[in-house]
């Protein structure tokens, strides 16, 4: 039997109380707490899997000279970023809820560790105050704040490529991502996303989480780091034609191999449901 359902749960549920009562206590438990973005050996191997499989998508790294690059929802790892960077990228963005920007001593250590303990490259895209801690240089990296139902503060088409990994799936206002995305995106521009369609509280091996109205599931579980608008995979098509973005490749990665609950089928498509996560590739006419 598995029990991390029953321990988890909970958890999340309390979580989701604590920061709806209490919404400023999120950034200053990440500070001075836990920082669930903090920057190590894991966070290392996986920016390098992202960025390789960015690259795959978009043509290598000929395709990142000299662009602008926008991320959402990177956290306060921002390996992705500082690859683009070295690998010919002019200026990395990123788009946050909660601004992640401080730097510590162990995350600089990865970072380090990420830039081959190049010190050109170290001097280039950080600044050392005279306290000894480490800021972005904002020439470089910009971390841009915004609430969900806010729009981006960047000036129309001033970005040449957006990338996003499991971080759609997290968004209250779809329509508004996607519309503000394209508002920024230069004509021709490139957008990436990996988008992970899975339960994140209950089970990723269930759709039992579709069942929620959306009432409840909002209410429940919607001021947590767990929750996800449970849109499909229709309604993000849906998104891109009415935004006028080109589909260049779609790659459906996992799907639901079990039968489909009944009750479900009233609501979705079977290619809705079947649907688990994919990676899309977009470009602006």
């Amino acid at each position: 039997m598995n029990l991390k359902p029953f321990i988890k749960v909970p958890l999340v549920f309390l979580e989701n109380i604590l920061f709806s009562v209490f919404p400023s206590l999120r950034p200053f438990i990440e500070r001075y707490l836990f920082n669930p973005y903090a920057f190590n050996e894991k966070h290392l191997v996986y920016s390098k899997t992202q960025f390789r499989s960015f690259l795959e998508k978009i043509g290598g790294t000929s395709q990142i000279a000299n662009k602008t690059i926008l991320e959402l929802g990177p956290g306060g790892s921002i390996g992705f970023g500082l690859l683009a960077l070295k690998h010919g990228a002019k200026k990395y963005y990123a788009i946050e809820s909660i601004s992640h920007a401080f730097i510590t001593e162990k995350q600089m250590l990865g970072y380090r560790k990420l830039l081959e303990n190049n010190d050109v490259l170290i001097n280039k895209y950080f600044i050392r105050n005279t306290d000894g801690q480490y800021t972005y240089d904002p020439a470089f990296i910009e971390f841009i704040e915004v609430g969900q139902d806010s729009s981006y503060k960047l000036p129309d088409e001033s970005i040449d490529i957006i990338y996003s990994c499991a971080v759609l799936e997290h968004v209250h206002d779809l329509g508004l991502c996607l519309s503000e995305m394209t508002r920024v995106l230069q004509k021709n521009g490139i957008m990436n996303h990996q988008v992970d369609l899975r339960d994140h509280i209950f089970s990723q091996q269930s759709l039992w989480f579709l069942s929620f109205s959306d009432y409840w599931f909002g209410k429940l579980f919607k001021n947590t780091g767990e929750y996800v608008n449970r849109k499909r995979l229709s309604y993000y098509e849906m998104l891109i034609q009415k935004n006028n973005l080109q589909i260049l490749e779609l790659d459906i990665n996992s799907r639901y191999e079990k039968p489909l609950p009944k009750n479900l089928t009233k609501i979705y498509s079977e290619y809705d449901l079947q649907s688990l996560s994919f990676n899309i590739t977009l470009k602006k006419s």
